[in-house]
């Protein structure tokens, strides 16, 4: 509660350093929206504790293109002058139902739904020679759910575990030119509705500006989470990761 309360201060006294000219002359621009779809071809090593044993799956790119079961991903994101209101939304279903005995685990099946809503503000740009950078605050919600499926050597463990988590981020873009714009956005969990220990997000890409209409973008997304469910017997460790490129194609309107 004290970094929730903490963090609402600091996004506030950001935006209210922002004269009030600047301001009235942001909100008269035009709305623009972004409609994207992409794809987010993420290897994943989860790492299990649960009744005294342990194991650690890790399934790689080639696994992935080969076995990925479902996934689909949508970013929609409208701005005007310093704000930036944006929804995403991604789901991965992963299997790994051909492991042999790879540790004490048989089999595993992995699912992954995120949810994002929320809006970032500028806080400072710098333009220069036709360079642009700039700086932006985060503040959002995120929704997710796993649902965890792992065969062992002598016993089934199934467990499913969703979650709210308030998170903040920075985010810093850099404009060489017109067409081109580089990225870098790294978010941490303020706070959460479950018992999850830990949760980790960066995204660093680059952005390339075809037309009025279309642009195309190539980025290295990671998102970790650690969490501990049940007690007793029942009680499962999991620290999950999920890294990889991820492409994506926008629509601008």
């Amino acid at each position: 509660m004290k970094k929730l309360t903490l963090t609402l201060i600091v996004f506030a006294l950001t935006i209210s350093l922002c004269s009030a000219e600047d301001i009235g002359k942001k909100t008269k621009d035009r709305w623009e929206f972004e409609f994207s779809l992409y794809g987010w071809l993420a290897e994943s090593t989860t790492n299990f504790a649960a009744r005294n044993r342990t194991g650690s799956v890790e399934m790689d790119l080639d696994y992935i293109l080969d076995n990925l079961e479902n996934a689909n991903y949508l970013n929609f994101n409208a701005k005007q002058g310093a704000w930036t209101f944006f929804l995403d939304r991604s789901y991965t279903s992963l299997a790994d139902d051909d492991l042999g005995t790879r540790g004490s685990i048989n089999d595993a099946q992995l699912k992954l739904k995120f949810l994002e809503f929320g809006a970032a503000f500028e806080v400072y740009r710098k333009q220069s020679n036709g360079k642009t950078f700039l700086v932006e605050v985060l503040l959002a919600g995120r929704d997710a759910d796993i649902d965890i499926s792992t065969q062992f050597t002598t016993f089934n463990l199934v467990r499913s575990k969703d979650w709210f988590e308030l998170f903040s981020g920075l985010r810093l873009k850099y404009q060489p030119s017109r067409r081109w714009q580089i990225w870098l956005r790294n978010d941490f969990t303020v706070s959460s509705t479950s018992a999850i220990d830990n949760t980790k997000s960066f995204t660093l890409g680059a952005k390339y500006r075809a037309n009025r209409v279309f642009s195309y973008s190539l980025a290295y997304k990671r998102y970790d989470v650690d969490f501990t469910d049940g007690e007793g017997l029942l009680r499962l460790e999991a620290d999950i990761e999920f890294k990889g490129p991820a492409l994506a194609i926008t629509y601008h309107f």
